[in-house]
């Protein structure tokens, strides 16, 4: 199928919602959505991706696919559950990618102030056994306070735009790192397949002149 393009923002639900375009039938690759309200973020892409474990194997394949292009990350936690050990896997594999990693704690309007900062604190605890140091944690709700939220969110991001040919190295080195370090890991591994393979040839040597 050739790529095309065409307006649909009457119709985006038909093309983005799994009850209007199921498994993805009408092929589409991306949805680019423009508006007013984002023009302080003009040199950048927001992808807001389907996320993972849902039912729909095809929505983790999207998500995982768009890693490697990653340049910062507003990585999504709800508060409404502690951290789990898929999102430490997920998080620790978007870190591959990307060292710029923004935590956003969603919900926060189900819980009390006390009650999201031990979440904050439980969250970052874990975060930090993890990585070993520690990724700015933010708050959002959809609800409540929301131009706040979309604020604070705002005044982490930009700094990163305003400094972006030197956050564009930092991200392009730490890339660079992850490829040479699954590089050498891949090696590693083929050698020690390749050693195993000739040890297993020498004993079935021994074994055939033994029998003769």
């Amino acid at each position: 199928m050739d790529p095309a393009r065409k307006s649909i923002s009457k119709d985006i639900e038909q093309y983005v919602s799994e009850s209007g375009n199921p498994e993805n039938h009408k092929e589409v690759l991306l949805v680019d959505i423009e508006t007013s309200v984002l023009a302080d973020f003009k040199y950048v892409r927001l992808v807001d991706t389907p996320g993972i474990g849902s039912v729909w194997r095809h929505n983790t394949e999207t998500t995982t696919g768009w890693f490697p292009e990653t340049g910062g990350v507003l990585f999504l936690i709800s508060a409404d559950k502690p951290v789990s050990e898929g999102e430490l896997n997920l998080l620790q594999e978007v870190y591959r990618y990307s060292p710029e990693i923004f935590i956003v704690i969603t919900k926060t309007d189900l819980f009390s102030e006390a009650k999201i900062k031990e979440i904050e604190s439980f969250t970052a605890e874990v975060v930090r056994r993890t990585f070993d140091h520690d990724f700015p944690i933010l708050r959002y709700s959809a609800i409540q306070d929301v131009a706040q939220h979309n604020r604070e969110i705002k005044n982490r991001i930009l700094p990163l735009l305003l400094n972006r040919d030197k956050v564009f190295a930092q991200i392009l080195r730490h890339k660079i790192a992850t490829l040479v370090e699954s590089c050498l890991s891949y090696l590693e591994v083929a050698c020690q397949a390749s050693l195993k393979v000739e040890s297993e040839k020498a004993k079935l040597k021994k074994w055939f002149w033994e029998s003769i």
